[in-house]
């Protein structure tokens, strides 16, 4: 499998990721709600996932904003350091 198929998360789904965290990159567990909100879309999406012995939370109004947040999340734990080091010139 090519290194993009792994890391290449801005053009992959929010499952395709939440996949990947699971199978490849040790998140014990993910749990994905959507709930009936006040907010313009009307609706609230909330992602929580398990990596050691720590509880991520990620959440917002619409699929676009979570899966942004979710790869900001999984970025600032380093998960794909080298293969973005890779990418800048």
């Amino acid at each position: 499998m090519d290194i993009e198929d792994f890391y290449n998360w801005e053009k992959m789904s929010i499952s395709n990721i939440i996949s990947l965290m699971v199978k490849w990159f040790d998140v014990e567990s993910v749990k994905m709600e959507v709930n009936k909100s006040n907010v313009e879309s009307g609706v609230w999406w909330t992602i929580e996932f398990e990596k050691g012995c720590k509880k991520y939370f990620v959440n917002g109004q619409r699929t676009d904003i979570v899966r942004r947040r979710l790869i900001e999340q999984l970025d600032r734990l380093d998960i794909r350091k080298d293969y973005l080091n890779q990418q800048t010139p």
